[in-house]
């Protein structure tokens, strides 16, 4: 296994990174001489090694796609029923694709797979009770016929 830092990277070399802040509270003299810099700057190779240790590179990113087709499902449920459902559905739809497509580079199939779902059912409530609605009105109207 490979180690994230450079092979010239000797941590040994460079003084210890102390804050200006912490360097005056303690008010010792710096080892360097009174007029060096209360830090050494890092080198191009500390910051590399030092950011590799922070994050990984070749972590799966989650689906954006995914992710707001979950956020209009919900918004949809409640604030624009039908508009907000059939963007979710689109939403999902076009996650499930990227990420199969990305051989695992991309995740979060079960957001999408949420999405898509609650956003069907959501969608298929709101048409009931449309017809419903719809239904109600038209027996109405025909009790005041007879």
């Amino acid at each position: 296994m490979s180690s994230s830092r450079p092979p010239q990277y000797d941590p040994s070399q460079y003084p210890p990174y102390v804050p200006p802040e912490a360097r005056r509270a303690t008010a010792l003299p710096s080892p360097e001489g009174p007029d060096a810099p209360p830090f050494a700057p890092l080198s191009p190779q500390q910051a590399q090694a030092a950011f590799a240790e922070l994050v990984d590179p070749f972590a799966p990113v989650v689906s954006a796609q995914a992710i707001f087709s979950v956020i209009f499902a919900i918004v949809g449920a409640t604030l624009l029923p039908i508009f907000a459902q059939l963007v979710s559905i689109t939403l999902g739809a076009r996650a499930l694709r990227r990420i199969k497509r990305s051989d695992g580079a991309i995740i979060g199939r079960g957001l999408a797979l949420f999405g898509i779902i609650f956003s069907l059912l959501c969608l298929f409530a709101y048409l009931a009770l449309f017809a419903l609605i719809v239904y109600g009105v038209f027996s109405l109207g025909s009790l005041g016929a007879s």
